[in-house]
């Protein structure tokens, strides 16, 4: 299906841009929009993937004391936290995702900047997103402060960076300018930071999503079959015999819910998603070294922005089941 939709995006593209600026012009414009939509959504992912991390850790401490009554619980076990106690603060979350917004409209800026609008058209529009980046930097430095979490200090000097290229260039609205410094002097920084928010999101998601998802749906089976399966080769049809067969079929639910979350766990990495933003980016960059966009330049960025838009549904379906799974 997914191939299907990418053809159908780049007949589209080519037949629609061959010798055709004017088509371009056009195609670019409607691509802010869906990249807007996309990248709002991807924002909204990443907030609900570290909150997950923290609610899927949660729920497998829990187990553990289900499991083996005589565990103590607490928020402190020799000295470390438990998954009783939040991996991820709210400021440490929002700070992740401030890096994610930085990237989104800093993307969405270079849109603006390769615009062949007149500058007078678009001036203000330039100079908001310049004053936005701004502002998240502002905020990302506020947010780490807070939460004194160490692993988010490699962000602060290529989001600080971007944020004074945008300062000096873009608030001015010097469209030229600020579009060579975009090419030139930020390309480095969003890549650092492109590759930084990666590695964090993969970390996480194999360290503590996976393998706590993991380790539930092994606890359920271990004792399942310690326990609940039926140990007698034949079946009374008594009273007694029918009690425990409907406990072992609610329990078998219950892990049934087990092998969703960790089936879910995995398809709800966003990982897939920041690396088909980049691909955005990286076609907006080639466009933008362009005065004149090639239609071939173009339909590759229309693709690679239909398969982003494609990847955030994905990740939207399978954040969706991972929630249900671990509410009910």
């Amino acid at each position: 299906m997914r191939a299907r939709l990418l053809s159908l995006v780049l007949l589209t593209a080519l037949t629609g841009l061959i010798c055709q600026p004017a088509a371009i012009a056009m195609k670019l414009g409607s691509a802010t929009a869906q990249f807007d939509a996309a990248a709002q959504d991807s924002v909204k992912l990443l907030r609900d993937f570290y909150q997950g991390l923290n609610d899927v850790e949660r729920a497998a401490y829990i187990e553990k004391a289900v499991f083996d009554p005589s565990r103590k619980i607490g928020l402190i076990e020799d000295k470390e936290r438990t998954g009783l106690d939040a991996r991820f603060s709210l400021d440490g979350i929002q700070a992740r995702v401030a890096v994610l917004q930085a990237l989104a409209t800093y993307t969405r800026g270079l849109m603006q900047l390769s615009s062949d609008a007149p500058i007078k058209s678009i001036e203000s529009d330039i100079a908001s997103t310049g004053s936005r980046l701004v502002a998240i930097n502002a905020d990302f430095n506020a947010l780490t402060a807070r939460t004194g979490d160490s692993s988010l200090k490699s962000f602060a000097s290529p989001l600080s960076t971007l944020a004074s290229l945008a300062s000096k260039y873009w608030i001015s609205a010097k469209r030229d300018v600020a579009l060579r410094a975009a090419i030139s002097e930020s390309g480095d920084q969003v890549s650092k930071l492109f590759d930084l928010l990666e590695a964090d999101v993969q970390e996480m998601q194999q360290g503590v999503n996976v393998r706590a998802a993991n380790s539930s749906m092994g606890r359920y089976v271990d004792f399942y079959n310690r326990e609940i399966r039926q140990k007698d080769s034949h079946e009374s049809g008594s009273l007694g015999e029918s009690v425990i067969r409907g406990g072992r079929l609610q329990y078998l639910q219950e892990l049934k819910l087990a092998a969703i979350r960790y089936s879910s766990v995995d398809a709800a990495n966003p990982v897939g998603l920041l690396k088909r933003m980049r691909a955005v980016h990286n076609d907006l960059v080639k466009c933008a070294r362009s005065k004149k966009p090639q239609p071939s330049d173009v339909t590759g960025l229309l693709v690679d922005l239909e398969s982003y838009s494609l990847e955030v549904n994905r990740v939207v379906s399978a954040g969706v089941a991972l929630r249900k799974a671990i509410e009910q």
